[in-house]
This record gives C-alpha cells, sequence and structure tokens, in this order.
C-alpha cells in the first residue's frame, strides 16, 4: 500500500502543493452567497498581508493532509481502487464518506491552527471555520482526485 506522506511530501511535493494550491483556489472563486462573501473576504484579507498565503499553508499543512487521509486511502486500496483498470477513483470514493472525511480533515486543520502565530492568519481561519465543514464536505472529491493523480505517479 502507498504511505500518502511519503508520496505526497517526496520528491513531487513541489508539484502536489501547486496542484492542491490550484484546487483550493478554485473551490475558494466558486464559492457564493454568504458564505462566498466570508469566504474570499477572508482570503482576500490574508492574501494583503501574505500573498503567498494558501500555498504556504498547504506546503506546511500536507504531512497532517496525507495523515489525515491515509486510513481512507488504505481502504480504498484495499477494496480495489488505485490500481490500473480499476472503475472509480478516490475522488468518488471519499464522496461517499464526505462527512467522515472532512470531520477527520476538519479535525487536522484545527490541530495546525492551533499551532498559528499569525494574529491575522488565526481571526481569517476562525472567520471561516464554522462554514468549513459544508466546503470540505462539498469539495472532497476534488481533492481525492489531486491525492490520487501524486499517489499512483
Amino acid at each position: 500500500m502507498t504511505n500518502l506522506s511519503s508520496a505526497l511530501t517526496g520528491a513531487n511535493r513541489e508539484a502536489v502543493v501547486r496542484d492542491l494550491t490550484d484546487f483550493a483556489e478554485r473551490t475558494i472563486s466558486e464559492q457564493s452567497g454568504v458564505t462566498g462573501i466570508a469566504v474570499k473576504g477572508a482570503y482576500a484579507g490574508v492574501q494583503k498581508v501574505r500573498p503567498d498565503v494558501l500555498t504556504t499553508a498547504l506546503d506546511r499543512f500536507l504531512p497532517d493532509l496525507a495523515e489525515a487521509l491515509q486510513p481512507h486511502w488504505d481502504d480504498y486500496t484495499t477494496a480495489g481502487g488505485g490500481q490500473a483498470g480499476t472503475a472509480g477513483t478516490f475522488g468518488v470514493f471519499l464522496e461517499n464518506r464526505r462527512e467522515d472525511v472532512a470531520d477527520s480533515l476538519l479535525k487536522s486543520a484545527d490541530r495546525s491552527a492551533d499551532k498559528i502565530e499569525n494574529a491575522t492568519l488565526v481571526k481569517a481561519y476562525r472567520a471561516i471555520r464554522g462554514r468549513g465543514e459544508k466546503i470540505v464536505a462539498k469539495n472532497v472529491g476534488g481533492l481525492g482526485t489531486v491525492v490520487e493523480k501524486h499517489a499512483v505517479a
């Protein structure tokens, strides 16, 4: 079985972070309504302080992300996923477990946020955290697609 930490944080880490950043930026831009205003506003605010905030945050969070997704990846590969010629994708697999996946990702993100020393970033995270579960759950499929691309490369 693939160890996601090794696969995602090894030699191709820069490409993984780039793809995750692109995915996150698309996800942010697709938000609408009150949630969209809050998320886009928080992101714009932290970008003024630190333009590379998303890339830096994803790079730092990558080991925690891999750890949070590892049990799901193990279940997926045990079921035959991640192999040439198999039907389905890790993204679809995660979508079918979206609440559990979102919960594990957000718990990991909360632990990481507790270590942030930048008051602006902490404020932005807290401002959108309440909406995070819905946003993350809705987008676990896309995240799974990015992860699988690099895990089986």
